[in-house]
């Protein structure tokens, strides 16, 4: 028996994906993206992945690069800042040193690198891009193929003491990365990682907070009063790593991780 139906309930990984730049929300779907047109949208930016995601190969001296700028302790990743580090600091023993620990949706591999100068046991990253990795405890695997293995072993599931995702939930079933447009995409994810993430593992999460919602149509969605509790709903709030949500009306530059404890 699946001991967790919900991982895919919605059958989210075969629906089809945003193949042409869509500009504007189907007027059919407007009212399940805006949850009944309580949050509002603008169209004024936009972007469009317009090759197939790009293939990538990690090596040892590409991920050192990395390892380096964490022990000195410098601003770096894709977004050039520190606000990994009071993770690292507050949650290395419960959540990375000698845990198996996962990452969602990353373009560099700047929090694999920090997982592993903290000694995770395994680093296994889910993202649409093909990445091939040759670094000891470094795995990679698309969404689609992390589908298949979970179907095919309902009474082996991969399972997973931390999972570590920064700004990549907000763009889910937007169709900005050639993923399927899909108003619930960020929800369902949040409710798979339920079943891949150990109860009382940690979730350490990093969207745009911001005290107005909002969706910038194509780009992101920005996490406020109304949708944010809808996406920590099967999670125990922990604490904001972080001064807090932006007051700005469409500012996503507050972005730090909450950690967040499966239910």
């Amino acid at each position: 028996k699946d001991q967790c139906p919900t991982y895919d309930a919605w059958r989210k990984d075969d629906l089809p994906p945003t193949l042409q730049h869509i500009s504007r929300i189907p007027d059919h779907l407007v009212s399940n993206f805006t949850l009944n047109y309580s949050i509002p949208i603008d169209y004024t930016s936009q972007d469009f992945r317009t090759t197939d995601v790009w293939s990538a190969n990690w090596t040892i001296d590409f991920i050192e690069q990395y390892r380096k700028q964490v022990r000195a302790r410098v601003a770096f990743g894709t977004y050039s800042n520190k606000d990994i580090y009071p993770a690292l600091d507050k949650y290395a023993l419960l959540a990375i040193t000698g845990k198996r620990c996962a990452v969602i949706g990353t373009e560099n591999p700047w929090i694999e690198a920090a997982l592993l100068e903290y000694n995770a046991s395994s680093v296994t990253t889910i993202e649409y891009a093909t990445i091939y990795s040759s670094v000891p405890r470094l795995f990679t695997i698309t969404p689609m193929d992390f589908v298949r293995k979970q179907r095919n072993s309902k009474n082996q599931r991969q399972i997973f003491d931390s999972i570590w995702s920064y700004s990549s939930i907000e763009h889910d079933g937007l169709g900005r990365y050639r993923d399927p447009l899909n108003p619930y995409g960020d929800f369902q994810t949040m409710t798979k990682l339920t079943c891949i993430l150990k109860p009382g593992g940690f979730l350490f999460l990093g969207v745009p907070l911001n005290t107005q919602d909002f969706i910038q149509f194509n780009l992101h969605r920005l996490y406020g009063p109304i949708r944010l509790p809808l996406l920590y709903r099967n999670f125990h709030v922990i604490e904001l790593l972080g001064s807090g949500m932006s007051t700005i009306k469409g500012s996503y530059n507050s972005q730090h991780f909450v950690v967040l404890q499966n239910k």
